[in-house]
């Protein structure tokens, strides 16, 4: 039985990270554009693209489908696992690496609430190009942060915070935490007490930290 849904509910940068450990054909008919794709996938690798029964191997073509996949606001999927097929010359690309997504190309619903909660996920592959972010941002998310929190934390505007949460997402490092404490955790405030932000950003983040509470 295929896993079926809608990228409005999934989007597809979730989706890869949900079927990272799996092999099967993933389909994606476009509506609107009267397009059908098919993505073969192995273990969180792209094997095989296929538009409209047509064979993909151009890698400027490749790239282009999947990032367009991945700011789609909506649109059916359906996911039938099952041994890889027999490909004369297969393709050779990690997911993860072919998801690196231009900030002003995500769409706004994608981004993640300035509210809501993330954590680490046990994946430590870290791509090359979110490493330095990563890092800045990883001792915050073992805690538990918001887009909203970390943008007082790490001294960044609200949207890039949410970008930067994003993107970790989408290479399966950071997953939303659904439960948050009623208290400031004393290492939170540790960590602010040493960043030596301005007043105006230490008002940002105890209000992110009151709202965090109210959500709770």
């Amino acid at each position: 039985m295929p896993l079926t849904g809608d990228l409005a509910d999934l989007p597809f940068p979730e989706l890869t990270r949900l079927l990272a450990h799996h092999t099967g054909n993933l389909e994606v008919p476009l509506s609107g554009q009267d397009i059908h794709l098919n993505l073969f996938l192995q273990q969180g690798w792209l094997r095989a693209l296929f538009i409209d029964g047509f064979n993909i191997r151009d890698e400027r073509r490749v790239r282009d489908t999947v990032l367009n996949l991945a700011t789609l606001p909506h649109g059916s999927f359906a996911f039938y696992e099952g041994a890889a097929e027999q490909l004369r010359a297969p393709l050779d690309y990690r997911l993860v690496d072919l998801l690196e997504v231009q900030d002003d190309a995500v769409p706004e619903g994608h981004l993640p609430h300035p509210a809501t909660t993330f954590t680490l996920t046990d994946q430590r592959d870290v791509p090359a190009a979110l490493q330095a972010s990563f890092a800045a941002a990883e001792p915050h998310l073992r805690l538990g942060t918001s887009a909203e929190l970390l943008s007082a934390l790490l001294g960044l505007p609200e949207r890039d915070a949410q970008l930067l949460i994003y993107r970790l997402r989408a290479a399966g490092l950071a997953i939303p935490q659904h439960r948050v404490a009623w208290h400031t955790p004393p290492a939170v405030a540790a960590q602010v007490a040493a960043t030596g932000v301005a007043s105006t950003p230490v008002r940002r983040l105890l209000g992110a930290l009151r709202r965090l509470m109210v959500r709770a």
